[in-house]
């Protein structure tokens, strides 16, 4: 073997020229900074029973490209894989429940990220610089930190989840190419600098009562009014001319008999009922 277990603790590595790394069965983790820097490192597998990566253990492996097993760890430590930036994939198991900070800061070559439903804290600069990242999937997301996804300039469009509460300063600063933030949710609490020099960003969030809008107007961003949480109801011609006089967004379809279904987003019920009054008889 080309490294050390103690305690079923994988704590120091006895040849940096390694190219494949298969941790037996049995260790339950990797103790901080064991591979770091180990250039010619390609591929880790790792046991069932690995449960901690720790802090810098395979930070600067540029030539890393694979990791089998990964969805067993339940805690990543800081910097864990930082500059490795021939990781290509990452999946996460329902094990993990945040992302410290750093973790994949400098991953260039990763393409796609998905978080399951049991992350929800996404730590400092933990995929700042993964240039090559385009697409991000969050499930429960609640934080996501500083700096997370500075520089991520390859990233189009972005859904946050509606468990989302805070956006922290730099989040998403400097993702030149970020056009579409969708937000499922009104209180989202948005950091005035979430999204420094990022510039060409469209918002799209419900039409009512929406943290998203009032950043988007204060930052001269354009928003879009977006139908999250359906609500449907049978209205008359004139109904649905006074809706529109009074800016409801909405989409409709003839009915028959003259009327129509029309569709707006839960969050201005209140308002349609102001103005074409509420709907007591469930059409």
């Amino acid at each position: 073997m080309y490294f050390v277990v103690e305690n079923n603790v994988v704590t120091r590595c006895t040849e940096k020229k390694l190219s494949k790394l298969q941790i037996p069965n049995g260790v339950v983790a990797i103790d901080n900074y064991v591979f770091q820097n180990c250039p010619n490192l390609t591929s880790v597998e790792l046991p069932e029973s690995c449960k901690k990566i720790g802090d810098y253990a395979f930070d600067g492996c540029n030539d890393l490209e694979t990791i089998i097993g990964f969805p067993n760890v339940s805690i990543i430590g800081e910097c864990a894989f930082k500059n490795c930036s021939s990781l290509k994939s990452v999946s996460f198991g329902d094990k993990i429940y945040y992302l410290p900070n750093g973790a994949f800061l400098g991953c260039k070559s990763l393409k796609k990220l998905e978080f399951p439903k049991n992350i929800s804290y996404i730590g400092c600069e933990c995929f700042k610089d993964c240039i090559g990242l385009e697409e991000i999937k969050m499930s429960e997301i609640m934080e996501i930190d500083n700096n997370a996804f500075e520089n991520c300039n390859s990233i189009i469009n972005v859904t946050f989840p509606e468990n989302l509460l805070h956006i922290a300063p730099n989040a998403f600063s400097f993702c030149d190419k970020l056009k579409n933030v969708v937000f499922k949710n009104n209180i989202t609490e948005i950091d005035e600098q979430a999204f420094e020099n990022t510039v060409r960003l469209i918002f799209r969030a419900s039409q009512n009562k929406s943290t998203a809008y009032n950043f988007a107007v204060e930052n001269k961003f354009v928003f879009i009014p977006t139908i999250l949480k359906p609500e449907y109801r049978e209205v008359t011609n004139e109904e649905y001319e006074t809706l529109c006089k009074g800016g409801i967004q909405l989409k409709a379809k003839m009915a028959g008999n003259d009327n129509m279904i029309i569709v707006f987003d839960k969050s201005v019920e209140e308002k349609v009922n102001e103005l074409i009054g509420s709907d007591t008889n469930g059409k």
